[in-house]
């Protein structure tokens, strides 16, 4: 742990962005910490140091505040309790890019370098929009910018079955702890490439935002699969509440 003590406006301030990351009295507390003086004057220093100490806590240099997330969470005031994109924004032709790029296995690059804690990416993926372009942007009230996805912003890396037949329930986790339960409002659907006949199978996450549904867990969706007839001809699928999802063609 360390300690120093900061102005009740950078209190209120650090918590209302990072209410899940600090605790606040009359100090910061980080788990972890090591022991060390840190300048704090209206919210200018470090917080990745914060967030993720090393063994010497420093203030970073000015030409690398450009490249940390954290100052880009604190840029863009990020609602703590955001649960879905804000619809006030500016216009989508006045957004820039915020040099993020989320790979196919769901990992958060910013300037080329992963995100490694979640609840950083969390907070990112709170504020993630898809126009109807199909583009990806991170979206709040005072800022918007472009970011690259290279296939789905998230992945589905486990899931839990209840029930049987036609009243059987999909639960899935995806990769930053939500819970979706394949239905009317999420549901799966499987793309086949047309190259290499290979599936890619997603399962809808909110508004335009899929999940790709990690290959362990779509073997466990064939496992339950079942065949059908469906509009006169035979379909292998799975079943969640109420609702039939097609997987492919049956063997």
């Amino acid at each position: 742990r360390f300690g120093v003590n900061v102005l009740r406006s950078d209190q209120e301030e650090l918590a209302r962005v990072f209410p899940q990351f600090l605790d606040f009295g009359y100090q910061i507390a980080c788990r972890g910490g090591h022991g060390s003086k840190l300048w704090l004057g209206s919210v200018q220093c470090n917080l990745s140091q914060v967030i993720c100490p090393s063994s010497t806590m420093t203030e970073a240099p000015p030409a690398d505040r450009g490249r940390d997330p954290v100052e880009l969470a604190r840029r863009l005031d990020v609602p703590g309790d955001a649960t879905t994109a804000d619809s006030r924004h500016p216009d989508a032709a006045a957004c820039g890019h915020f040099n993020i790029r989320i790979a196919r296995d769901g990992t958060w690059f910013y300037h080329g370098s992963p995100i490694t804690r979640k609840p950083l990416v969390q907070l990112f993926a709170r504020v993630l929009r898809r126009d109807d372009s199909g583009r990806f942007l991170l979206v709040t009230p005072v800022e918007c910018g472009f970011i690259d996805v290279d296939d789905a912003p998230f992945t589905a890396v486990a899931l839990s079955v209840s029930g049987s037949g036609r009243a059987q329930c999909l639960a899935f986790r995806t990769n930053l702890d939500e819970e979706i339960v394949a239905g009317p409002d999420h549901p799966i659907r499987v793309v086949e490439n047309a190259t290499t006949r290979e599936p890619s199978p997603y399962i809808r996450v909110r508004g335009g935002l899929d999940a790709l549904i990690l290959r362990p867990v779509f073997y466990e969706l064939v496992e339950l699969g079942t065949t059908e007839r469906m509009d006169g001809a035979e379909a292998f699928g799975v079943w969640s509440e109420g609702q039939f999802y097609p997987l492919g063609r049956p063997e």
